[in-house]
């Protein structure tokens, strides 16, 4: 068996794109805090080396947007009893809390999850104001439109080789091959494919 090469296109999506997109976000938060793409490669360069990586055991994690992805994070707390899942929303129902509180209490998070809608209010909402606050060993996932984030900032913090960061989506899409962002440290990234599943 093979992964597949080709662009097939969303014509042959899983019926509820809602739980793949949601798996998807759940296989990144693992890979990188299990620390999967070292592990690839070190495997690609046949280096056999023990390592401690993190645990999502008991850690903080933040969901930011309360849609039917981000209330399947719900279904997280019996599988990871031990962690915290707060969800946020702009107007903090259905079992979520306001983005407000989330901005007050960004350092105690680490994981930050991503789950927006892209308009006039949400554009750059994530930037150096935000980033400079992510505690040390955070992961930072983005699963919206590419321009909640100001990619700008995102790669001068990557760069300090403090935090980790995976992104589905980002801003320029395509990604061009001589951009900066493909060069970040701590950095998993995937061309917009967590709902093309089937």
């Amino acid at each position: 068996m093979r992964y597949s090469i080709n662009d097939t296109g969303l014509e042959n999506s899983y019926p509820d794109t809602g739980w793949v997109t949601f798996e998807f976000t759940l296989g990144l938060m693992i890979s990188s805090y299990r620390g999967f793409p070292l592990y690839f490669e070190n495997q690609k360069n046949r280096i056999w080396n023990h390592s401690q990586q993190q645990t999502l055991h008991g850690k903080n994690i933040a969901i930011v947007g309360n849609g039917r992805i981000g209330k399947k994070f719900r279904h997280l707390q019996t599988i990871f009893p031990y962690s915290r899942f707060d969800r946020f929303s702009k107007t903090g129902s259905e079992g979520s809390r306001k983005v407000s509180v989330f901005y007050n209490n960004i350092e105690q998070y680490d994981v930050i999850v991503v789950l927006i809608p892209s308009n006039s209010e949400t554009k750059n909402m994530f930037n150096k104001d935000i980033f400079r606050r992510i505690k040390d060993r955070a992961l930072f996932i983005n699963m919206s439109y590419g321009d909640v984030v100001n990619t700008e900032d995102l790669i001068e913090e990557l760069n300090k080789n403090r935090f980790f960061a995976a992104l589905d989506q980002v801003e320029p899409t395509p990604l061009p091959k001589e951009h900066p962002l493909w060069d970040c440290p701590n950095l998993i990234l995937t061309p917009h494919v967590a709902s093309n599943a089937r």
